[in-house]
């Protein structure tokens, strides 16, 4: 049964999520006003109308502004970015403050989703090593969209086996967060958007035809729904990628991203990338003794489905699209709390090992 509640002798890894927590600060919360706001940063500003690049209706007049001037951007993080900086202020410090919060949230959600799905020591783990991530560490204290993407993955993750696959009664907020989450992947990026195909295609294989197994299928209609508006923008986007020639010419080809991918998780270095998965791979064959191996497996192989299955639909998105080079790595974040959350598997497997 997956663990939902905090067990005696777990609040020792609550204060040691504390120690991650203050790691990510300790790296981000100086920087926050360190330079000036990047050309990305600005562009989202001006979308979204801050500073004296307003007034700019909300949402209509984002809405056009996009449309007509940066359709390859998802609209979800334009129109927060609006009622955050309406809200706290517009400058470097108040808006990228944001981005380090979101950041924080998302080590929360791994500790808890590798509580709930393996043990305190896999979330845990998977939460300092997240936090230790260069990549993920540059964009906590950047005004971007990733932090969020990554928070919308996790929710999706998490929500979507709490609602069908766990044995456990889901209660309402479940069911809301799987809908939340699903439009935060559809609209925070659009190489986020894998995630729920992924997790789509793991309900349809693997999860019984029960009564419970209709309860997803009825929660992505209105995802689905929601996202219409988005998609005018989705093709304008495309159509506008498209005629980036020089972009098209540098996108890597699967094999290249695939080795990218490990070498920026391991912070510049692919062999702890390596190590980690390995392990991962050890436990979902030998799962640690402390778990009942078959459901611990089935939980194992719910995250390692929907982990490779998004690296494979966004090199098909790479391939078909072509816009993807390395200096646009940062599109993988999405991604890198699944990979965090398999990390810190392998890591419970090497303790029990121990």
């Amino acid at each position: 049964m997956v663990n939902t509640r905090i067990q005696p002798g777990h609040t020792r890894y609550l204060w040691a999520m504390l120690g991650a927590m203050l790691l990510l600060s300790l790296y981000v919360i100086p920087f926050l006003e360190y330079d000036a706001f990047s050309d990305d940063e600005m562009r989202t500003i001006i979308a979204a109308g801050g500073f004296h690049h307003g007034p700019r209706t909300f949402p209509g007049g984002i809405l056009d502004y996009l449309y007509w001037r940066s359709p390859d951007q998802a609209l979800g993080f334009t129109l927060v970015a609006r009622l955050w900086g309406d809200y706290a202020g517009w400058s470097e410090f108040t808006t990228r403050v944001f981005s380090y919060l979101t950041g924080t949230l998302v080590l929360a959600m791994l500790y808890r989703i590798g509580r709930d799905l393996f043990s305190p020591v896999a979330g845990l783990s998977a939460a300092l090593i997240m936090a230790s991530s260069i990549l993920f560490v540059e964009y906590a204290h950047k005004f971007r969209t990733f932090p969020l993407a990554g928070l919308a993955a996790l929710v999706t993750v998490w929500c979507y086996w709490r609602v069908s696959p766990a044995p456990t009664k889901p209660g309402w907020l479940s069911h809301i967060g799987l809908v939340i989450g699903g439009v935060g992947l559809l609209y925070t990026h659009y190489f986020t958007t894998p995630v729920l195909a992924a997790v789509g295609l793991f309900h349809l294989l693997f999860v019984p035809k029960d009564r419970r197994w209709w309860r997803p299928l009825l929660l992505f209609i209105p995802v689905m729904i929601i996202f219409i508006p988005e998609l005018r923008f989705l093709i304008a986007g495309f159509a506008k990628s498209a005629d980036e020639l020089d972009i098209r010419a540098q996108t890597m080809m699967p094999p290249e991203l695939l080795e990218r991918t490990l070498f920026y998780f391991g912070n510049g270095v692919m062999l702890p990338s390596l190590v980690l998965f390995g392990l991962a791979g050890w436990a979902f064959v030998r799962p640690p003794r402390a778990a009942n191996p078959d459901k611990l497996q089935y939980r194992l192989w719910y995250v390692w489905f929907v982990t490779v299955v998004t690296l494979l639909f966004i090199m098909a998105m790479a391939v078909l699209a072509g816009i993807f080079p390395e200096r646009r790595i940062r599109y993988l974040l999405g991604l890198w709390p699944l990979l965090a959350l398999l990390a810190g598997a392998g890591i419970w497997k090497l303790a029990e090992v121990r």
